[in-house]
């Protein structure tokens, strides 16, 4: 964790040098900073419907492949089971 803090003093260090040398690559930075996080958003909003497409017709075409849509216990699960998956994405991506 020390370590980790360290990396971070020196980071900001270095970018602290960068911005006093050159003044205009930091206004830069600042200004386009929000339309580059929201790049990576809208990227894992993607990745995360694809996750969710996927899962959810792959696991419906199996379910019903075996013809476990009888058992709405087994199926509330898998579709739990699903969710949970998918709200671990946007975690693992951010």
């Amino acid at each position: 964790m020390i370590e980790w803090f360290r990396q971070l003093g020196r980071a900001s260090r270095n970018l602290g040098r960068i911005a006093r040398r050159n003044p205009v690559w930091a206004v830069q930075r600042l200004i386009f900073a929000p339309f580059r996080f929201a790049r990576h958003l809208f990227g894992v909003l993607l990745l995360m419907v694809a996750v969710t497409v996927v899962l959810i017709l792959g696991s419906d075409a199996v379910m019903w492949y075996f013809g476990l849509l009888r058992y709405p216990t087994l199926v509330a699960i898998v579709q739990v089971l699903i969710w949970l998956a998918v709200l671990l994405v946007p975690l693992r991506a951010l």
